[in-house]
């Protein structure tokens, strides 16, 4: 009896170390799987954040490609259009020139060279009474002058000569009658502007004190209800 309860003793004691065992293993194996688990998140964490840079990488990328190219482009256009100019202005260039030339050619193979005496006075002289009228006294001088020093009609000469002395007299009358319209003007109108002025200033205080009399009047009103209340 003694011995079979003593192999039913060492039976328990055996079972309870081999579930103690059994337990202890099984804790190592879930600390182990959640290790193992840990370590895969991160590494896939891992993955995902290299897998975002490389594409926020690619964009940025992508970008300053974009931008060099628009970059490029507007360097081309500037070009373009600096040469489109300079195309510009030098057929601008020819073609003043080739007017020039014309105009050099034209003169020179006139009918009436410039050493010649001209043909038409009359027109000269009906320029420089355009010119009077219209208070041109320099122009009209030097058109009637030019008349009566290179025509050859003498009757053209003498009206060019009448002409000028008529200018003479008329820019004298005229400087004349500015002048002492100057000294009138000087005289008078000064004075008249500064009483105004005057005047206006002493207006605009008068204004000025009457509205403050009229706000002070007011306050005053404002304080004796208040005080009456």
């Amino acid at each position: 009896m003694k011995r079979f309860l003593l192999s039913v003793f060492i039976f328990i004691i055996t079972l309870s170390f081999t579930a103690t065992d059994v337990t202890f293993a099984k804790e190592k194996l879930s600390k182990t799987q959640k290790q193992a688990n840990l370590e895969a998140k991160k590494k896939a964490r891992a993955e995902e954040r290299a897998k975002k840079k490389a594409i926020k990488e690619a964009k940025r990328k992508a970008k300053k490609a974009e931008l060099a190219k628009k970059k490029a482009e507007r360097a081309a256009k500037r070009k373009a259009k600096k040469a489109d100019l300079a195309r510009k202005k030098a057929e601008r260039k020819a073609k003043r020139k080739a007017k020039k030339g014309k105009l050099a050619t034209k003169k020179t193979t006139g009918k009436t060279p410039l050493w010649m005496p001209f043909q038409n006075p009359d027109k000269y002289l009906n320029s420089a009474r355009s010119c009077l009228n219209k208070k041109q006294f320099a122009s009209a001088r030097t058109g009637a002058a030019y008349v009566a020093n290179n025509c050859s009609i003498r009757e053209k000469q003498i009206e060019a000569i009448v002409l000028l002395e008529q200018i003479g007299q008329i820019e004298a009358a005229y400087t004349a009658s500015k002048e002492a319209a100057a000294k009138i003007k000087r005289k008078s109108r000064p004075r008249r502007l500064k009483k105004a002025r005057k005047t206006k200033t002493e207006k605009l205080a008068a204004k000025r004190k009457a509205k403050k009399a009229d706000l002070a009047r007011k306050k005053a009103e404002r304080k004796a209800k208040r005080k009456a209340k």
